[in-house]
């Protein structure tokens, strides 16, 4: 199985090799996570003196005392709470802005199919295909998903603010929840520099609007 993952890590590039782990050197996880708790209050701290979180969002997105094991890094990290907040607050938008070319249901295919025969496209020769990405939610680099977020958010929020939240607050704090993505494997630290963790609540938002520019 070891073997499966480390040409997993080498094939994608996704991973970055932070620091190997040794026996004289115990508190070194600890180090990482207190840096990465340490920066995540200053961004908060800024972004509430700055005006950009209210109080309440900024109690919803503060870690509390959340313990680290590695295998569930990706469901109990220190920036869950952001990436759990920043989906449930742009998910809605993006099922608007695709409702018209996505299937959520397997209904909603042959609904399409049927409009599509009604309006005269469906031809004897019409070719139906299906693509499948590997690794889609692991490919692509964090500056490219949070580029293709900032474009939609400023396509489809005229305003420039969700629920009191400017697009820049939200693509900040987006940033900050793909840039603190640390794993430990084979004894060493690694940071995910492509992508999300499987766990992350915010993978297949920004895969699918990635995919959708």
């Amino acid at each position: 199985m070891d073997d499966k993952v480390f040409q997993h890590m080498t094939r994608t590039g996704t991973y970055l090799l932070i620091q190997e782990l040794n026996a004289t050197d115990l508190n070194s996880v600890q180090r990482h996570l207190s840096k990465i708790v340490e920066e995540l209050t200053l961004l908060l701290n800024d972004l509430h003196e700055r005006q950009c979180l209210t109080d309440i969002q900024v109690q919803q997105m503060t870690v509390y005392a959340i313990p680290f094991e590695s295998v569930l890094v990706c469901c109990l990290g220190l920036t869950i709470d952001i990436s759990r907040y920043i989906s449930r607050l742009l998910q809605n938008i993006y099922d608007q802005a695709t409702h018209s070319t996505t299937f959520f249901k397997a209904s909603n295919v042959i609904y399409a199919l049927e409009n599509y025969a009604k309006e005269v496209h469906l031809q004897s020769n019409t070719l139906f295909a299906a693509v499948h990405v590997n690794d889609l939610c692991t490919l692509i680099p964090h500056e490219q998903l949070t580029e293709s977020l900032q474009h939609f958010l400023y396509d489809y929020v005229p305003d420039g603010q969700v629920q009191g939240l400017t697009v820049d607050t939200i693509i900040e704090l987006v940033r900050f929840v793909l840039q603190n993505q640390y794993f430990i494997f084979d004894n060493k630290i690694c940071r995910q520099i492509k992508g999300c963790g499987s766990g992350q609540p915010l993978n297949h938002l920004l895969a699918n609007i990635y995919m959708f520019y």
